[in-house]
């Protein structure tokens, strides 16, 4: 799989971590599975680790991923989601990303390091992997 789901339940965390380009349609089922997943709870924060893929996402799949935490608000709850990337020009369209995820659900930041995401996110280690 290109995109793999974890989550750990005492963090309140759950972490996508993309091991290779994903379609923004795969990027969807993964996401919906995770928050539909039993461990999952609205308020948990999440954590979208890129670090792996330095592809730089067109604005349109950004925007869809907005639409998509528009749509599943719910289930999501009010959260953090950090986004961390490996390159310069992916953390530009990341911090398009914190624009237009302003008005939604998730407080959404992106950043370079990994700790210093985590950090933000609080919690501690990864338990379950799907």
């Amino acid at each position: 799989m290109n995109l793999i789901y974890a989550i750990d339940t005492r963090a309140q965390l759950v972490r996508l971590e993309y091991r290779e380009s994903t379609t923004f349609e795969e990027w969807a089922r993964v996401f919906e599975a995770g928050l539909r997943d039993p461990a999952h709870k609205p308020g948990f924060n999440v954590l979208l680790d890129r670090r792996r893929v330095n592809e730089v996402l067109p604005t349109v799949y950004i925007q869809r991923a907005v639409d998509f935490i528009d749509r599943h608000a719910e289930m999501l709850g009010r959260c953090r989601m950090a986004l961390v990337v490996g390159s310069q020009a992916m953390y530009g369209v990341g911090r398009m990303a914190e624009t237009l995820c302003e008005g939604t659900c998730v407080t959404f930041k992106v950043f370079t390091e990994y700790e210093e995401a985590r950090r933000w996110l609080g919690g501690r280690g990864l338990a379950t992997d799907h």
